[in-house]
């Protein structure tokens, strides 16, 4: 259904990364849905943090203002991804991620404190779980 066609994560200096994804779609993808944990980091290792939620990714595209948590996230990541229009995706497409920087304000709009914060995303059709993508980032002022 989905093959990893490209998973890079450069150095561009001491405190920045540049990172490209891209998927190749070998079937047609009618639903799309996906599901956001963050964690973070403590004494005993990571534990859940303030969001665990699912969204359907097709419902977002049409109706953005309704999901506030994707919306920050896509703020992030808006033009420099693929995956921004409404179901289906169709085969033999490419779904990617280019030549993304994470801005060093990523955590501002949430409330947090200093620490070590992690995503992890799983992302299904027809409820089977089509990929996982997960990072995490140490965020200081």
């Amino acid at each position: 259904m989905v093959s990893l066609e490209q998973c890079l994560i450069k150095a561009v200096n001491r405190n920045q990364y540049l990172m490209n994804v891209r998927f190749r779609l070998t079937r047609t993808i009618r639903e799309l849905k996906v599901n956001f944990k963050f964690f973070k980091r403590e004494r005993g290792g990571w534990h859940p943090w303030l969001y665990d939620t699912n969204a359907d990714m097709c419902e977002y595209f049409r109706y953005h203002k309704r999901f506030l948590l994707l919306n920050e996230i896509f703020k992030r990541l808006n033009g420099y991804t693929t995956l921004n229009h409404t179901c289906p995706y169709m085969a033999n497409t490419d779904i990617q991620v280019l030549d993304w920087t994470m801005p060093d304000n990523i955590l501002k709009p949430f409330p947090v404190e200093h620490g070590e914060y992690a995503l992890h995303t799983t992302w299904y059709h027809n409820k089977k779980i089509l990929f996982q993508v997960n990072g995490s980032i140490v965020y200081s002022d």
